[in-house]
């Protein structure tokens, strides 16, 4: 559960009524508080404490608290020393989380050291009392099930757990770990036990770690657990070198054995009465007295593609050794080979023993001594062996691997063993017949090499895609975020494409050749938004009086397909995209509306519009303002002619003359304009004034001066 959904729930739970703090804390050590422990007392619930580079000398205690412990530096640079016993004398364990800590207690990024357990009674799953017993070296954890991660626990020595022991929790998670050079009695690495719930280790590294009795690496007793990419590397123990499962169910993938040591039993991993499956494994130049790379006694073992490689016994069994107890086994799709003993290379199985082996889609070949050494316990199917026991669709012939003397044995293309599985298996993941062995030969035509997705056109969001054939190709798919968009010719080298939308898009190419599908190759293309396209700047409209011509001049401010120029709101001419000036005709005596506007170059969006206005004063007879009647003087005369007009029907031969406000309209505020100025003083309605005869400044209206003789 993430922090934030943590966060959340509490924030709920304050909503119906309970009290608790909805915020988080961020406690500095060493700037805010001395000690770790000191910050760790002072949390509460889901703060955080951050811890600073350097060399702590602490034992702590988590009390029970949901917290997360991070380093800022990370685990190289930030170490938690317990060799000073700072909680006392009996207080060995560097980490102590024995309150009850949750999956929300989290620690990420130490080196934890110098830690030498607690003196602890230990209980068989029975009840019983097996004794007393440092435990947890490195981390203690009782009754609890934190998580670990990215942390490393070295030289840390306890009889149980040297590096993490966990009883009795609900699980432990531990992730992105390297447990080294740890030395103990029992499971040196990492020792779970009776726990509850399930556990997960991933992508941990055991490496150098030792114990005097059993699982140098890693030892689970009644603890079921998954195991993902984990690797076990020299380490050593009586009994399991890199691992011993007991009375446990486990899930071991994608995990690797190398150079593990186990003096009697299981050099690499030890089944004891428990059911493992390991799928995708590999176990190689592990040695021990018997079962170098696997020891079995009692239980279940399932192997599913697993590699057993080079692995060496001084006894029996130089891959896989079965002890007195009932084992079942079982080896699907394996490869066994390069393992020696002084028996059988292959498989050991003691004839008295009451146990069974199953084989199929398998290889075993080229070990030394026997490949099967039983008293006819396995059943073989569909497998490539050396002396080919009875069974369906068995061989007996080299496998024909690539390199095995440097360790590569995948298949050749000339391998009998090629499609040679049985039939009703599933099929490779290259869709063919199931071959025998772990590592199956890919039919599939070669990935196309790394292509290159270059922007072609920023206007369309246009790429071009480019590769190099490096194989015989049918055809080409080429694929935009899921779903085809075009089968190319499989000699096609490059493609244009054309992305529908702005932002992230994945361009892949997937080869087919004889109806066979191989791994697409992919590249990142990243569409940017079309900018939205700006209007032209600094339109301005310049009249030419004589010719009622306005010319119209701009700035291109964009890049523009087209440009269009409209009178009035008509499109009056479409001219070209660079374009900066354009002559239009303008009204005489009325405002003409000129709109500049056109198309983007990038994806046709429309340009907004620059809008100007213009017109023109021609055919217009040249007047003086206020003057109705015409006769070149201002008098009372003035204002009973524009009354005469409004109310008698006369006719005024210039409009505009007695339009004294220059509204516009002829109405009674011209009149009393008119006789303001003549009784009153008041200033001259506008102009043209008296003895300064020219035309109406404010065109665009209904009036006009058709004749006004007291003006040349």
């Amino acid at each position: 559960m993430s922090r934030r959904t943590i966060w959340g729930m509490l924030c709920v739970l304050i909503a119906l009524g309970f009290t608790a703090p909805c915020f988080a804390a961020v406690l500095e050590v060493p700037l805010t508080f001395g000690t770790i422990q000191a910050a760790i007392t002072a949390s509460s619930n889901l703060d955080e404490i951050q811890v600073a580079p350097g060399t702590y000398l602490e034992n702590l205690d988590f009390q029970g608290k949901a917290i997360t412990l991070i380093s800022t530096g990370g685990a190289e640079s930030t170490i938690i020393d317990g060799s000073t016993l700072t909680r006392g004398a009996l207080e060995g364990s560097t980490l102590i989380l024995s309150s009850g800590e949750t999956a929300a207690t989290i620690i990420d990024g130490f080196t934890v050291t110098g830690g030498t357990g607690r003196l602890q009674p230990v209980l068989s799953a029975g009840g019983s009392l097996l004794g007393s017993f440092r435990v947890g070296g490195g981390a203690l954890a009782l009754g609890s099930n934190p998580t670990i991660r990215n942390c490393i626990f070295t030289g840390n020595d306890a009889q149980f757990g040297s590096g993490v022991f966990s009883e009795g929790g609900g699980g432990a998670s531990i992730t992105s770990c390297l447990f080294s050079a740890n030395t103990g009695l029992q499971g040196s690495g990492v020792y779970l036990r009776l726990l509850l719930g399930l556990s997960a280790i991933s992508n941990c590294q055991f490496v150098g770690n030792s114990a005097n009795t059993a699982g140098g690496g890693l030892m689970l007793e009644s603890a079921g657990s998954l195991i993902t990419s984990c690797s076990f590397d020299g380490n050593d123990a009586i009994l399991g070198g890199g691992a011993l499962f007991q009375d446990s169910v486990v899930l071991m993938t994608g995990s690797s054995f190398t150079a593990n040591h186990a003096t009697l039993l299981g050099g690499g991993a030890l089944v004891f009465n428990a059911t493992a499956t390991l799928q995708a494994c590999n176990f190689t130049s592990n040695t021990g007295g018997t079962g170098a790379g696997i020891g079995c006694d009692g239980g279940t073992a399932n192997l599913d593609r697993c590699l057993m490689a080079s692995n060496a016994a001084s006894g029996d069994g130089g891959a896989i050794a079965l002890s007195a107890n009932s084992v079942s086994l079982s080896l699907e799709g394996c490869t066994l080979t390069a393992n020696t003993s002084l028996t059988a290379g292959g498989i050991f199985i003691p004839v008295s023993a009451p146990s069974t082996a199953t084989v199929s889609n398998s290889i075993i070949w080229g070990n030394s001594g026997a490949a099967i050494l039983d008293g006819g316990q396995t059943t073989a199917t569909f497998s490539d062996i050396t002396g080919a026991p009875v069974g369906t669709g068995n061989i007996d012939v080299d496998p024909i691997f690539a390199a095995p003397l440097a360790g590569d044995f995948t298949l050749m293309p000339l391998s009998p063993a090629i499609d040679a599985g049985n039939p009703v298996s599933s099929f490779d993941p290259d869709s063919t017949v199931r071959d025998m062995g772990a590592l199956f030969f890919d039919q599939r035509p070669d990935q196309i090499a790394p292509i290159d997705c270059v922007l072609l056109d920023l206007c369309d969001s246009s790429f071009t895609v480019t590769w190099t054939v490096s194989d015989f190709y049918d055809s080409i798919d080429l694929n935009v975020d899921g779903s085809t968009i075009a089968t190319l010719p499989g000699t096609a080298v490059s493609a244009d494409v054309q992305l529908g939308s702005a932002g992230a898009h994945q361009i892949c190419l997937t080869p087919t050749f004889a109806g066979l599908v191989g791994q697409p190759t992919c590249c990142q293309a990243n569409a940017p938004t079309i900018p939205t396209p700006l209007a032209v700047a600094g339109l301005t409209c310049t009249v030419d009086q004589p010719t009622c011509t306005a010319l119209a001049t701009w700035t291109n401010a964009d890049a523009y397909a087209s440009i269009e120029i409209l009178l009035n709101g008509l499109t009056f001419a479409t001219l070209p995209g660079t374009e900066t000036s354009f002559p239009v005709p303008v009204g005489n005596g009325v405002l003409t509306e000129i709109t500049v506007t056109g198309t983007a170059t990038c994806g046709g969006l429309p340009v907004p519009a620059a809008t100007c206005f213009s017109g023109c004063n021609i055919d217009f007879a040249p007047f003086q303002r206020g003057d109705a009647n015409t006769d070149g003087a201002l008098d009372i005369s003035d204002p009973l002619s524009v009354l005469s007009y409004m109310f008698l029907a006369a006719t005024l031969p210039c409009e505009d003359a007695g339009d004294a406000n220059d509204d516009g309209a002829l109405d009674l505020t011209d009149a009393t304009s008119l006789l303001a100025t003549i009784f009153a003083g008041s200033p001259f309605p506008g102009a043209p004034s008296l003895g300064a005869c020219g035309t109406d400044p404010s065109f665009g209206d209904a009036l006009n001066c058709a004749s006004y003789p007291s003006c040349p």
